[in-house]
């Protein structure tokens, strides 16, 4: 029994405090059904019917490849691992999801990508890997999204991120925003006699409590949390379309469910067509046409990546684009001439930076000629600036440290007493300590004392 299977408890956990980018009537659907089973209501409905099973994906089937491209079907509700629901049946894990779209990314006999989409979204927990995993795949293989059902809300997240997205006219597409449901049970526990206290630690622990209607404060906290996740889905889908977060917010991101040629108006897909549309966009191999009008065609017949001689277009594999500087000056003379342009200014500021930083004139001559960069030069300035620095209060030192000597006498062979010997003197006249004597000496004569140290610090004595 289905009851057996879903303890009340878990199903409650399961939609209350997840937040959910779903369509509202599947939310609601699924609301509907959580409620039922806690109070002991019969449904109409079964898991798999609410989470939508038709071509779900099971951890150890393989996915489809139909000529080369990797049919992946992401079809009922989405979620990490689904929870209790994966043991039964229905909606799709995102985790398994991300690891088939990377084996297809990494797969020699797959040439390309399409995502079979049939969904109302689900988790805000789900598309995020799953997206990566897109973004993964399109580096190295067309990745096609196609639906003919719905591709709404965290389904739409994911399918933002492909390449190309084809739906058919009757497609559901869009939706985007997020959701979560509270339920307050004050009520039913007073008529059950049931008093529930929360005992927490941490001011926001129990925010949204169902023993409780649901407070202005916790509201707000709880908005602020849906708010995070929204700007976070819309920044995906501004990504992945390659447009400005504003103008998701202000073309597709406003909750609303746009069908088949309205998504195409609204900028959420590329194409109206079916299932086979996607199959043969997902085939083409990413390609860049090349004009050659410099070279004849070579000797044998047109092979791949050799020039034509007739000025027309050629389309060559990714990877193998062979441009010559003639070529390029012949097909696209006004971006030759920016990039020209561009590099004798670079090499202009550079030229200017090196002179004005005033180093040595046969170093920035130098630098000039070898392409050094002004910043490396500057670093080169600087440091012989702090070498030289250096060097000067070394000289200094020892300049002062000979003055002093000369005025204690003691640069004349010997012939003036030293510091240390008149203090040994005054130590045995005195009958006192060196210490006491040295004091006295220092106090009396400071200008022999201050050769004494001096030499000390330069190592003399």
């Amino acid at each position: 029994m289905l009851h057996s299977l879903l303890p009340h408890h878990r199903v409650l956990t399961t939609l209350r405090d997840r937040v959910w980018a779903l369509t509202p009537d599947k939310l609601q659907e699924i609301a509907d059904f959580v409620a039922a089973r806690i109070e002991g209501r019969e449904t109409s409905l079964d898991v798999p019917q609410l989470l939508g099973q038709g071509g779900q994906v099971q951890a150890g089937k393989p996915y489809v490849v139909d000529n080369g491209v990797a049919v992946i079907p992401a079809f009922g509700v989405l979620d990490r691992r689904l929870n209790i629901f994966q043991a039964i049946s229905g909606g799709t894990s995102s985790e398994i999801l991300s690891a088939w779209i990377r084996d297809a990314a990494t797969e020699p006999k797959v040439a390309g990508i399409a995502l079979d989409i049939d969904s109302p979204g689900g988790s805000v927990f789900a598309p995020a890997e799953v997206a990566a995993a897109v973004q993964f795949a399109r580096q190295a293989k067309q990745v096609t999204a196609f639906s003919g059902g719905q591709m709404c809300s965290a389904a739409y997240w994911i399918a933002s991120q492909a390449n190309r997205i084809v739906v058919n006219q009757a497609a559901a597409v869009g939706s985007i925003g997020v959701a979560m449901v509270h339920y307050d049970y004050s009520k039913r526990d007073e008529i059950q006699g049931v008093r529930r206290t929360i005992i927490t630690a941490g001011t926001q622990k129990r925010v949204g409590a169902d023993n409780a209607p649901l407070s202005e404060r916790d509201l707000e906290i709880i908005q602020g949390k849906l708010s995070h996740y929204y700007d976070i889905f819309v920044s995906a889908v501004a990504e992945g379309r390659g447009v400005a977060a504003a103008e998701v917010l202000e073309r597709m991101a406003d909750g609303r469910v746009f069908i088949g040629v309205q998504a195409k108006d609204a900028g959420l897909a590329d194409e109206i067509g079916n299932l086979e549309d996607a199959l043969e966009l997902a085939r083409e191999k990413q390609r860049r046409t090349v004009m050659f009008k410099d070279k004849p065609a070579q000797a044998g017949g047109q092979g791949e990546g050799q020039a034509r001689g007739d000025g027309q277009e050629m389309t060559l594999e990714e990877g193998k684009i062979l441009l010559t500087v003639e070529s390029l000056k012949a097909g696209h003379a006004d971006i030759v001439a920016a990039l020209l342009k561009e590099g004798a200014d670079a090499e202009r500021a550079r030229v200017v930076d090196i002179l004005e930083a005033k180093g040595r004139p046969e170093a920035a001559l130098s630098a000039i000629k070898e392409g050094l960069p002004s910043a490396e030069f500057f670093k080169a300035v600087l440091a012989e600036d702090t070498e030289a620095k250096a060097k000067a209060k070394e000289d200094m030192d020892k300049t002062l440290a000979k003055d002093a000597l000369k005025a204690s006498g003691q640069d004349k062979g010997g012939k003036g007493k030293d510091f240390m010997a008149v203090a040994r003197e005054r130590a045995s006249a005195d009958k006192c300590t060196m210490t006491a004597a040295m004091k006295k000496v220092a106090a009396e004569q400071p200008e022999l004392h201050a050769a004494y140290t001096a030499s000390c610090e330069q190592g003399q004595v």
